[in-house]
């Protein structure tokens, strides 16, 4: 294919563009169309060429500016045959729900008076994108693939995302396939070329040139290894104290577990943004901490959420020129939070004073300190408001690389972030909601939050991002939880949550207190060790029940996991399987699944069809025959 005369590639024919922007002087706004013929119009072109890779097209929109303008939004459609497909629908940041939606599914927008109230605008994309509430008309942030009959036939990514966010729009109605462009505040000279998109497409799913994709063209896959490890947010929250940290470290040297970290979540510091003051229930200050976590054989890790602050905070009474404000000049709201005094405030990233300030705070917690690891938190907080000639993903951009070199040769446990942004400036990324002791918020759920805080809302967003996992960050499914003291969850749900993060996680953390373990708990925990590395062929979702392929220690396995509260019966690929459940199986057959309930079932050879049982790890049969170099405790892999 000539490619240069030809940019309608990967079935796709570019039918129109629009760009949006506001006069520089008076701020009038300014709507340029552009029906597309043979990808030219005047004043803009659409060139199509090979990707490197030789699996795709890489597909650039240069735009030249009439006048001087701000832009808002830019779009370029192309028709596309969505008929039977399956698109993939990426949320905004690490806690927006994702998964895969077709014709009859819709994305609404999250309900305006909850949102007032409780603030949770500031959280996902909703105060700067209004979604479609109509059937069939799907969004996805950066990138997203089109699955027909169970096979992946197109996927695409945008290749920089500096000048805006790219969101790709699958109109199932309209049989069109859509790329818009969240530029607010890109400035443009009259005269001037600006490329609007830069966008790879392909229509094969071949690894090399998902990694092309997921690796945004220059981040390179990660070298960081499985992790696991204990927190302290899932079972204390802000309650957390220095008694409790001992006691846990008391509970997990003795229990032998092979965990690498030991990580501090919120709770520790005096407020919130005073990283440097512990409060009074860490009396031995939080170096000190670390050195016991260290005596006691793991790594370090503390909670930061860099780019906020409270009221009552010294950095909110003592700096107030540090916070960001709107163009009305106005304090702008990160979000809401009970715990911190209800509403709390961002400070202002592209201030020297602040990056200084910030700056100061990673030396003090990496270098004197000595922690191993940072879990950053509501860094979508950073790039609420686009300014100086930067949109929101040019200031998320940039925000990133700053904490990326502030933290050095140490670890980026990433949270509550838009996960291209964190490409490449994170070692470990969170790719869905908190979990919770409990598996839905009804109430939240009908509110349409894709935020919110729910087990089942987290493990929809793990399930659809797998690919991510490798590429340039290792993906943290969040914890799982076995206790039985608070903790609502059932023994169903706990295994399934316990299953699929050990399945889909580069990071595997729990915080439960390991002394009020029954056998029930300690069996299943023990389980998950020696760490043996899953790698993941593919997810498939049918009527609620989740197929994960993926292979470890050379054998091949296959996980079911019902997600939905009836029983359901789902069917196993062909050949011999075993599960610890259900034991030998001759397929194709079918299986049963409880609600909410999970089982992983092993690819039987000749000589296991003659065993009468798996093993004790999670994946059954994997410790017996792993291959060198395929088992390790730890951080080995």
């Amino acid at each position: 294919m000539d490619h240069q005369n030809n940019p309608g590639v990967c079935g796709l024919s570019w039918t129109r563009a629009r760009v949006t922007a506001r006069e520089r002087k008076g701020g009038r706004r300014r709507v340029f169309d552009y029906e597309l013929r043979g990808g030219r119009a005047d004043g803009l072109s659409i060139v199509a060429s090979p990707d490197t890779s030789g699996a795709g097209s890489v597909i650039r929109l240069d735009w030249t500016a009439p006048e001087n303008l701000v832009l808002e939004r830019a779009e370029l459609v192309a028709a596309c045959d969505l008929r039977g497909c399956l698109m993939l629908s990426n949320g905004f940041q690490s806690w927006s729900t994702s998964g895969e939606l077709g014709a009859r599914d819709r994305l609404p927008g999250v309900n305006r008076p909850a949102s007032a109230l409780f603030q949770f605008r500031q959280y996902g994309d909703y105060h700067f994108r209004r979604s479609s509430a109509k059937r069939g008309d799907i969004s996805s942030y950066s990138y997203s693939y089109l699955r027909r009959d169970g096979v992946i036939r197109l996927f695409c990514c945008s290749l920089d995302e500096t000048t805006g966010y790219t969101v790709i729009r699958g109109n199932f109605r309209a049989g069109t396939l859509g790329f818009e462009k969240d530029c607010q505040g890109l400035e443009a000279k009259r005269g001037g070329t600006l490329r609007l998109f830069e966008i790879l497409v392909s229509d094969t799913a071949d690894p090399a040139i998902l990694d092309r994709c997921l690796a945004r063209g220059s981040a390179q896959a990660t070298e960081r290894p499985a992790v696991s490890g204990w927190t302290s947010w899932y079972n204390y929250y802000t309650g957390i104290s220095e008694d409790i940290v001992d006691n846990n470290l008391a509970a997990l040297q003795k229990s032998g577990l092979p965990l690498d970290y030991f990580q501090i979540d919120d709770g520790y510091q005096e407020s919130l943004g005073d990283w440097l003051t512990p409060n009074r229930k860490f009396p031995s200050g939080m170096e000190a901490v670390a050195d016991r976590v260290h005596a006691a054989g793991f790594k370090a890790g503390l909670w930061l959420a860099p780019f906020i602050c409270e009221k009552r905070s010294t950095v909110f009474r003592e700096h107030t020129d540090w916070l960001l404000r709107d163009s009305r000049g106005r304090l702008v709201k990160g979000g809401w939070n009970p715990a911190w005094g209800n509403v709390f405030y961002v400070l202002d990233v592209l201030k020297p004073e602040v990056q200084a300030h910030l700056e100061s705070v990673f030396r003090t917690v990496l270098a004197d300190w000595r922690y191993d690891m940072v879990k950053l938190d509501f860094l979508y907080a950073a790039a609420l408001v686009p300014r100086a000639g930067l949109t929101r993903a040019g200031v998320m951009t940039l925000a990133m690389d700053l904490l990326r070199r502030w933290a050095g040769h140490k670890e980026i446990l990433g949270c509550g972030v838009p996960l291209w942004p964190a490409f490449g400036a994170v070692d470990y990324c969170r790719i869905g909601s908190d979990v919770a002791p409990y598996w839905e918020d009804r109430l939240l759920s009908l509110l349409r939050y894709r935020e919110r805080v729910s087990t089942r809302n987290s493990l929809q967003s793990t399930l659809a991002r797998y690919q991510l996992d490798g590429r340039a960050f290792r993906n943290d499914p969040d914890v799982f939880i076995l206790r039985t003291a608070g903790n609502k969850l059932s023994p169903d749900q706990k295994r399934t949550l316990f299953l699929l993060n050990n399945i889909l996680g580069g990071l595997v953390f729990f915080s439960d207190y390991v002394g009020d373990y029954g056998n029930d708990e300690w069996r299943l925990i023990r389980s998950m060790f020696p760490r043996i590395r899953a790698d993941v062929r593919d997810v498939v979702e049918k009527a609620g029940v989740y197929s994960v392929s993926f292979t470890a220690a050379g054998r091949d396995y296959t996980a079911l996991a019902n997600l939905t509260g009836k029983s359901v019966t789902a069917a196993l690929p062909d050949g011999p399987h075993y599960g610890p459940e259900s034991g030998p199986r001759t397929g194709p057959c079918s299986v049963t699944l409880r609600p909410h309930a999970s089982e992983c079932f092993a690819r039987l050879s000749g000589t296991d069809a003659a065993s009468k049982g798996g093993t004790s790890h999670i994946f059954p049969f994997a410790d017996r025959e792993a291959p060198a170099g395929a088992l390790g405790t730890g951080t080995k892999e």
